[in-house]
């Protein structure tokens, strides 16, 4: 270091830096271009999803109708009430639909009784009024799979009066018909009883017809007996027919009981000794509507020349028929009973 001098040279140096602005070092991050305009070209259905047409041959299509309740649902039924009356029907199928029935039944009435011609003639009886069974109610779910109905028809003379009833499944129901006059000998006869009810299988109430008149006697005070009034709506009994005696002494007692009321009214006795030849009968009783009960029919009386008459009709319905009257020969006949009733209230 002495022949070339020291090896070392020792300086001092300032150095300042300054930064520059960074889109000098990288560039500038802005582009900036003119307008731009963009057409934008469908595409196809098909080319986006796929074909939406199938093509094939010929293809048969059986349609299959669907229930009505498989598309709409269950539809609510509403069945139409309606009633019907006298009428008889065997084994017959309910009503489609029905949500049960309410019946009402009159039996039909007894025919009236007749007398004999010779000797001490009793009085015959009246025939007796049909029972009544009140409306009462069978739901849809009381009834068998049939029904059979129907109603009594009215006694003739010496004829009982006809069951009015309603049968399903296990129930039972009777509205009995009354029972004929009996008819008189050489002693009165018995009005007929009033037809009786039964029901099985139900609670029903139920009424007995009006029992009919008794006769006359045959001696001493030969008037036939009236018939009882009934208030529930069953039939009347029909008056009791006036006895003679054999020698004809007691004639002018021999006059016909009257029929019974109900609903409607008896009929009155026929005219003692008025007329000959059947002509003045006893007076029916009055016929009912809609299920009334009727009058029991009035008992005839001894006409001109101890000659008979018929008795008079029961009233509709259910009403028993009046008894003729004893008489010389020929006899004539009791008045026919009237027929029974049955209503039919499908709800």
């Amino acid at each position: 270091d002495e022949a070339f001098g020291s090896s070392s040279i020792t300086t001092t140096y300032n150095i300042t830096t300054t930064a520059i602005p960074s889109d000098e070092a990288f560039g500038s991050n802005t582009i900036g271009v003119g307008p731009v305009s963009i057409t934008v070209a469908a595409l196809d259905t098909a080319e986006s999803f796929g074909a939406l047409g199938i093509t094939t041959g010929n293809v048969d299509i059986a349609c299959t109708a669907m229930d009505t309740d498989e598309v709409w649902g269950t539809l609510w039924s509403v069945f139409a009430a309606y009633t019907e009356t006298q009428v008889n029907r065997s084994n017959a199928t309910p009503p489609t639909g029905f949500n049960g029935c309410y019946v009402t039944e009159i039996g039909a009435g007894g025919g009236g009784g007749i007398a004999a011609t010779s000797g001490n003639r009793g009085g015959p009886g009246g025939g007796g009024g049909g029972g009544k069974i009140a409306e009462f109610y069978l739901a849809a779910s009381d009834f068998g799979s049939d029904y059979s109905c129907g109603y009594g028809t009215g006694g003739a003379s010496q004829t009982d009066g006809g069951d009015t009833f309603f049968n399903t499944g296990s129930i039972t129901t009777t509205a009995g018909g009354g029972k004929k006059g009996a008819n008189g000998t050489t002693s009165r006869g018995a009005g007929g009883a009033g037809g009786t009810c039964s029901a099985t299988g139900v609670s029903v109430t139920s009424y007995t017809g009006g029992a009919g008149g008794q006769g006359g006697n045959a001696t001493g005070t030969s008037t036939g007996v009236a018939a009882a009034n009934v208030s529930n709506g069953q039939g009347a009994g029909g008056g009791g027919g006036p006895g003679l005696d054999s020698g004809g002494g007691n004639w002018g007692t021999s006059s016909g009981g009257k029929g019974g009321n109900s609903d409607t009214t008896g009929g009155n006795p026929g005219v003692l000794n008025s007329h000959n030849n059947n002509t003045d009968p006893g007076y029916p009783g009055t016929n009912g509507t809609n299920g009334q009960g009727g009058g029991g029919g009035g008992a005839a009386s001894l006409g001109l020349s101890f000659t008979g008459n018929t008795g008079g009709a029961g009233g509709t319905y259910g009403g028993g028929g009046g008894a003729a009257s004893a008489s010389n020969s020929p006899a004539r006949p009791g008045g026919a009973g009237a027929n029974g009733w049955i209503k039919l209230r499908w709800v």
